[in-house]
């Protein structure tokens, strides 16, 4: 059960009210993919790796400065499956240590050496093709608004004023 102080409620509510901007920033579930939804290793003379938060802009549109990468769906925690040349060990489902959602290796993903790519969005070896990374939604910092007060963030001010602040005024 979620408990919050009365004081806590009126700064909601009164934020809600307000135009809700400053509520509206908390990080949204946009979708996921899959590690081997990406292109072949070997596509096109080697395919491009990318970081999950270039992956996340790549399948859903935007740029990775618009999201927040996790490797699981429940809550946000800023890691990535990737795959590399000759190497699973951030991406296998049995030993794999997901990496930093930013992190990504090499220019190109048909280099022939282990270790020479990593990428979080790659058809590679087919132990991590279903390994998953969820994408969500962060407002950029300029895109951040200060709320704005309309009218019906007015007569809840007003309310509020008088319910609590008037009371105060007069026990002097």
């Amino acid at each position: 059960m979620v408990s919050i102080s009365r004081r806590a409620a009126v700064v909601v509510a009164v934020l809600s009210l307000c135009g809700g901007a400053a509520l509206a920033q908390a990080p949204g579930f946009v979708g996921s993919y899959e590690l081997g939804d990406g292109p072949g290793w070997d596509d096109d003379g080697g395919a491009v790796p990318l970081s999950c938060l270039q992956a996340c802009a790549e399948v859903f549109g935007g740029s990775a400065a618009n999201y927040a990468c996790s490797t699981e769906l429940e809550t946000i925690d800023n890691l990535a499956w990737l795959d590399g040349w000759g190497d699973t060990q951030y991406c296998h489902p049995e030993t794999g240590v997901p990496q930093p959602e930013g992190f990504v290796f090499g220019t190109n993903a048909d280099c022939g050496e282990e270790g020479c790519y990593y990428s979080a969005y790659i058809r590679d070896h087919q132990a991590c093709f279903e390994q998953t990374n969820y994408c969500f939604a962060v407002a950029p910092a300029s895109v951040l608004e200060i709320p704005t007060l309309n009218l019906a963030g007015l007569v809840l001010m007003a309310a509020l004023l008088s319910a609590f602040a008037v009371p105060l005024l007069r026990r002097r």
